[in-house]
């Protein structure tokens, strides 16, 4: 029964970490398209404001 309770801490908290990692790993991916989206966006600017 230790060996089982053991098992399922184990793999509860490598399923929580997993989980974090994805989240991180996601939201950094939104923040760098965000901050692509905004530096396309002002060089579309001052590309458009340059005759």
């Amino acid at each position: 029964m230790g060996a089982d309770w053991f098992a399922a801490v184990c793999k509860q908290s490598f399923c929580s970490f997993v989980k974090m990692v994805l989240y991180n790993v996601l939201e950094t991916i939104s923040i760098f398209s965000f901050a692509k989206q905004m530096m396309l966006r002002e060089f579309g600017v001052f590309k458009g404001g340059t005759p």
